[in-house]
C-alpha cells in the first residue's frame, strides 16, 4: 500500500540491520524528548531509505511525526569529492581559500585600510560568501560551488547583499540628518518607491513560507531581489536632496530596507558590515 520496494528488517540469523537500529532510535528519541516532530537532515541519496523507514514506523503505529529534510550534493569545479580517490577537500581549507580571496578583494578596493581591519572584513565577507552561495540554492538540488564567484561584490552573492547594507549606512552618514518619526510616507509616490515598499511587505510572508517548507533559499532569493530593487531605486531616486521632507521620507524607506537585510542575513547566519 506504500508503493515501496520490500525492506529487510532482520537477517536470517535474527541480527539487526541498519534500518532496525533506526527504528529503535526513533522510539528512543520519542521517549527521551517526547518530540512533536523529528527532522532527519540527510542527503538526497537516502530519499528511498527514509521513505521505507517512515513506512515501517507507520505500520508499527509510531506516535510522532517524522520528516526527512533532504539536501543535494555540493560539488566543486574539480567534481564530486570521493574519499576512495583521495579527492576530499577539507572544509577548513575551503573556508581559508575564500577568506583569502576576500582579503585580496578588500585590499584592492581599500589599499590604505589598516591590516587588522582588512583581515576582520575578509573573515566576515568570506563567511558570508560561503553561507549565502550554499543557502541560495534549493536544498534538494545539487550545485557546484565556485569560490571566486561566491566572493564577488556583484551578482547573486552574499557580499553583494552586504554591500547594499553598507551603502545605506554610507547614505545616512552623508545625509547628516537624524531619522525620527516626523516624516511623511505619502511623499513616496513614484513607481520605483512603491515597488520597493511592496518588496518590503513580502518579508513576513517569505519568512513564514521558509519556516513551513524548511527552505532557507527563499530568504536568500528574497534578499537578492530586495537588494536589486533598492539599487534600482537608488539609481533613479536620489535620497539626499534640497527637499528635506522628501529626504526624510526616503531615509525612512531605506532604513526599512537596511533593517530587513540585517535581520534576513542574521537568519542565514551572516553578519553585516557598515563599511565595505
Amino acid at each position: 500500500s506504500y508503493n515501496l520496494p520490500d525492506k529487510i528488517l532482520l537477517r536470517s540469523d535474527g541480527t539487526s540491520v541498519y534500518i532496525t537500529q533506526d527504528v529503535y532510535l526513533a522510539y528512543k528519541k520519542k521517549k527521551d524528548f517526547n518530540f512533536d516532530k523529528s527532522i532527519y537532515i540527510v542527503g538526497n541519496e537516502q530519499n528511498m531509505y527514509f521513505r521505507q523507514l517512515f513506512a515501517v514506523l507507520d505500520m508499527l503505529q509510531f506516535e510522532g511525526e517524522n520528516y526527512h529534510l533532504s539536501y543535494g550534493m555540493v560539488y566543486l569545479p574539480s567534481g564530486k569529492m570521493k574519499s576512495r580517490e583521495g579527492t576530499v577537500v577539507d572544509a577548513d581549507d575551503l573556508v581559508q581559500e575564500v577568506i583569502h580571496l576576500a582579503y585580496e578583494e578588500v585590499s584592492q578596493r581599500y589599499p590604505d585600510l589598516k591590516e587588522e581591519e582588512k583581515r576582520e572584513r575578509s573573515v566576515t565577507i568570506g563567511m558570508a560568501a560561503i553561507r549565502f552561495y550554499i543557502l541560495k540554492y534549493n536544498p534538494k538540488k545539487d550545485f557546484t560551488f565556485f569560490p571566486d564567484q561566491s566572493i564577488s561584490f556583484e551578482g547573486e552573492t552574499g557580499p553583494y547583499v552586504q554591500y547594499v547594507y553598507s551603502r545605506i549606512a554610507s547614505i545616512f552618514q552623508k545625509s547628516k540628518l537624524n531619522l525620527n518619526d516626523h516624516y511623511d510616507p505619502t511623499l513616496l509616490t513614484t513607481e520605483i518607491e512603491l515597488k520597493l515598499i511592496d518588496q518590503l511587505n513580502y518579508y513576513p510572508e517569505i519568512i513564514d513560507e521558509a519556516v513551513n517548507s524548511y527552505d532557507t533559499h527563499l530568504i536568500a532569493d528574497y534578499l537578492l531581489n530586495l537588494a536589486q530593487t533598492f539599487n534600482n531605486f537608488y539609481t533613479y531616486c536620489p535620497v539626499i536632496s534640497e527637499d528635506i521632507h522628501l529626504q526624510m521620507a526616503r531615509l525612512a524607506l531605506i532604513k526599512c530596507v537596511q533593517i530587513v537585510i540585517k535581520t534576513g542575513l542574521k537568519i542565514l547566519g551572516i553578519k553585516v558590515l557598515s563599511n565595505m
